[in-house]
């Protein structure tokens, strides 16, 4: 499809036109969080078919449940330049110099940026190269480039008073578009947890599932399977495909869903019967800037009330990852039902021959 305008050629460098994707909307999904209590339709643009029809019936589960209840634990955005000393010994003494005036390097931005603030600074040091994680208070933009504009501007004094070369403002510290431990750990973007309580009677009616069987295979499958393929921080079914789905009509970075979909899903047994929670460590998302400026992602974005508000810093951010941690339960706990209950394979068949899934 052709389309052009110098709006959207402000997105991308020679413009031939758009490439349309299908879109949906899921079913209503009720979320009770800090930043959102509402009953929501969310935007999920893919061509896998199957997936919204999956989405739709973990949104039933968890609607009929009484909602997902979800929460922000932490939000920042990272870069890490690398400097390179000439010998080791400088190298630590760099190190240590770096430790020492931490607080101090906090404040060297002051005054630079109106919407970005550096709230940390850590050394690590690997042979004769230092590494500085950069943590910064971005608002509610996912701030990669902003972090990376004034990240530059302390280079040049951290060069100076360690007597260090910085080889590059992003040394892979930060860690930007990779899986990384680091994020997992010490975060990158937004941290958010979701969780809903599954009666037994949802269950059975909803997802054709038994407790024993759905608990079973999320320990088999989540937890030891991906331990054993060597993936520890991506205990999940399939979370990268329910943020791919929203990252496109949000205006997200797509890229980004690398780290985003480090996520762990954890089941429980209740009283009522099966708790889930996802927690979603370094979930990277943005609300002003970049793709979201795209007019549809803008209308998308504005009708969830993810639109910025100055005297609510962060807010409508936060918002949004309450919303897509909430969907992407949704798909976790279909996708494991259909697993578990043995009708995975004859979907796939459907889909394979073009049937239609409700």
């Amino acid at each position: 499809m052709t389309i052009r305008s110098r709006r959207i050629q402000s997105f991308i460098e020679r413009q031939k036109g758009v490439h349309p994707v299908p879109y949906s909307l899921s079913s209503p999904i009720v979320i009770h969080g800090e930043n959102i209590d509402a009953t929501v339709e969310v935007p999920l643009a893919t061509t896998e078919r199957g997936l919204v029809a999956g989405i739709n019936r973990g949104c039933k589960a968890i609607t009929l449940s009484g909602g997902s209840t979800t929460c922000v634990y932490r939000k920042s955005m990272t870069r890490a330049p690398v400097f390179a000393a000439t010998n080791v010994k400088d190298a630590v003494r760099a190190f240590r110099k770096l430790q020492e005036i931490q607080l101090e390097i906090n404040e060297w931005p002051e005054g630079q940026s109106k919407h970005v603030r550096l709230i940390e600074s850590r050394p690590y040091i690997l042979g004769q190269y230092i590494y500085l994680r950069l943590r910064f208070d971005v608002g509610d933009a996912l701030g990669g480039n902003a972090v990376t504009i004034l990240s530059d501007s302390i280079v040049r004094r951290v060069c100076k008073v360690t007597q260090t070369k910085c080889l590059g403002v992003s040394g892979n510290l930060c860690s930007d578009k990779k899986p990384a431990a680091i994020n997992v750990l010490d975060g990158r973007g937004l941290g958010v947890i979701a969780e809903v309580i599954l009666t037994s009677d949802i269950l059975k009616h909803v997802l054709h599932v038994g407790v024993e069987p759905l608990l079973d295979l999320a320990v088999a499958k989540l937890q030891l399977g991906s331990s054993l393929a060597g993936a520890p921080y991506h205990q999940n079914a399939h979370v990268a495909n329910s943020l791919a789905a929203m990252f496109i009509p949000f205006g997200q970075d797509v890229a980004e869903i690398v780290e985003s979909s480090s996520a762990t899903l954890v089941g429980s047994r209740v009283d009522e019967g099966v708790r889930f929670v996802l927690t979603l460590p370094c979930m990277e998302l943005g609300v002003v800037g970049g793709g979201t400026d795209y007019k549809p992602c803008r209308e998308n974005l504005d009708r969830l009330g993810c639109n910025p508000d100055e005297t609510r810093r962060g807010y409508a951010v936060s918002r949004l990852g309450e919303i897509v941690a909430s969907v992407c339960l949704a798909g976790e706990i279909s996708l494991l039902s259909a697993l578990a209950e043995g009708s995975f394979g004859s979907v796939s068949a459907s889909i394979g021959r073009g049937q239609q899934l409700k």
